[in-house]
C-alpha cells in the first residue's frame, strides 16, 4: 500500500521472444510503449485511489534471409533487416531473382520462378535461403554456319568430333585451328526458344539463345549478350574471320521451335559463327572466365600484365583437378588460368568448384557421344 498522492515509477519489461503490446495503469492505456523484442517501458503515475497495473505482450519470431551465389534477395518491408524480430502472424515479402549467368533458382530447396516471395510467420523463426546453379546455357541456332580451319563452312548441326575449327589464338594474336572437344545439345530436340537475332553492318544475322559471348572490339573483351542487354551493344564493333571490324546495327527477338547447339574448341574456346568471333560459352559463359587477362589492341593477351598476374596468383596444376578430369583434358583447356581468376576475385572458390562439376558432367556426355 502507498499513501494517496504518492508518485510512483512503473516499469514493464517483456520476456525474451516477446514484445510489450499495451500497458494499462488505473484503466488508462499508456502511450509510448516500447514495442521492441524484450523491450521495457517506464511510466510515472500519481496514486489517488486503488490502482490496477497490467501489461499485455505479443509473441515474436526472427526472420532471416540469405542470398546464395548467383541470387539476389531483397526484403520488401521497409526497415526490416535479416535477423530482426517480427510479430507472430506477420507476412513478410521478398523480391528474389537470379543474377546473370545462373539458372535453376530455388528458395529453401524448392524451385522458384523469381519475383515476389512471401512467407507468414507461424509459431517459429523463419529462415529464407535462395540458391542457384551456375548456368552454362549458351547456344547458337541450327543453320548457323561454322568456319572450319580450311576456310570452308559447315552448319553447326552437322559438326562432328573429327572437324577442326578456325579459332583466334589470344596467345599469339593470330588465327589458328583447334579440334572440337564438346558438342553440347546433340541429342536435344526442337524446343521453343526466344531467339536473339543480331544484325551486323555487313548484313550478317547471328541467331543466339540465352546468354552468348562475342568479342567486342569497342570494349576489347568478350561480352555476353542476352535478352536483357543486347540492345545496349548496338553500335559496338565486333570481329570477323576476314580480320574485319563490323558493327552491331540492330537486334530483335523471335520465338521459334528450333534445335540449338554449342561447340567448344580445345585450348582457345572460341570459333567463328556466321563469320563472327564467338566464345564457347559451354565453359566460358561468364566474362570473368573469358576475360581473365587483359587484351592488347591486336586482341592478343597483354603478355607483360599476364605474367604479372601469374606471378602474383599462380597457376593450377593437374593435381588440383585430378578428381574432375583426366590429365589430357586438363592440358587441352586453359584450366590452369582459373587460379588467376579466383585470385583476382573474379570468381569464388565455390563458383569454381561448381563450374568444374559441370565440366566433368559435360566430359562424361562427350565420352558417350564419342561411343555412339
Amino acid at each position: 500500500m502507498v499513501v494517496e498522492g504518492t508518485s510512483i515509477s512503473v516499469t514493464a519489461t517483456a520476456n525474451g521472444g516477446y514484445r510489450l503490446n499495451t500497458v494499462t495503469i488505473g484503466g488508462v492505456s499508456q502511450s509510448g510503449v516500447n514495442t521492441t523484442q524484450a523491450g521495457s517501458s517506464t511510466f510515472s503515475y500519481t496514486v489517488n485511489a486503488a490502482t490496477t497495473i497490467s501489461a499485455t505482450t505479443v509473441k515474436m519470431y526472427t526472420v532471416s534471409w540469405e542470398a546464395g551465389t548467383g541470387t539476389t534477395v531483397e526484403c520488401n518491408t521497409s526497415g526490416l533487416e535479416s535477423g530482426y524480430w517480427v510479430d507472430n502472424g506477420t507476412t513478410v515479402s521478398f523480391t528474389i531473382n537470379l543474377e546473370s549467368s545462373y539458372k535453376d533458382l530455388k528458395v529453401n530447396g524448392t524451385a522458384f520462378a523469381g519475383g515476389t516471395y512471401s512467407v507468414t510467420v507461424n509459431g517459429a523463426n523463419v529462415s529464407i535461403r535462395a540458391e542457384a546453379t551456375y548456368d552454362t546455357s549458351s547456344c547458337i541456332v541450327e543453320g548457323t554456319m561454322i568456319t572450319l580451319s580450311d576456310g570452308s563452312k559447315k552448319a553447326v548441326e552437322d559438326l562432328t568430333y573429327t572437324d577442326r575449327l578456325l579459332v583466334f589464338n589470344h596467345e599469339t594474336g593470330r588465327m589458328d585451328s583447334a579440334k572440337i572437344t564438346m558438342l553440347d545439345h546433340l541429342e536435344l530436340e526442337h524446343k521453343l526458344c526466344n531467339i536473339i537475332n543480331l544484325k551486323f553492318s555487313n548484313g550478317v544475322i547471328l541467331r543466339i539463345v540465352w546468354s552468348h559471348g562475342l568479342f567486342d572490339r569497342t570494349l576489347n573483351k568478350y561480352v555476353f549478350l542476352d535478352e536483357t542487354n543486347y540492345k545496349s551493344y548496338i553500335g559496338h564493333e565486333f570481329y570477323t574471320e576476314e580480320n574485319q571490324i563490323i558493327k552491331l546495327v540492330d537486334g530483335y527477338i523471335t520465338t521459334e521451335y528450333v534445335r540449338i547447339y554449342n561447340p567448344t574448341t580445345s585450348g582457345h574456346m572460341n570459333y567463328f559463327a556466321n563469320g563472327v568471333l564467338n566464345i564457347s560459352a559451354s565453359l566460358y559463359n561468364r566474362g570473368e572466365l573469358a576475360n581473365i587477362f587483359e587484351f592488347d589492341e591486336n586482341m592478343m593477351y597483354n603478355q607483360e600484365q599476364k605474367q604479372v598476374d601469374i606471378e602474383k596468383y599462380g597457376l593450377y596444376t593437374y593435381e588440383d583437378f585430378k578428381d574432375y578430369m583426366c590429365e589430357e583434358d586438363f592440358y587441352t583447356m586453359p584450366f590452369a588460368y582459373l587460379k588467376v581468376s579466383v585470385g583476382k576475385g573474379l570468381m569464388t572458390q565455390e563458383e569454381m568448384e561448381a563450374f568444374l562439376a559441370i565440366v566433368f558432367e559435360k566430359m562424361l556426355e562427350r565420352e558417350y557421344d564419342y561411343e555412339n
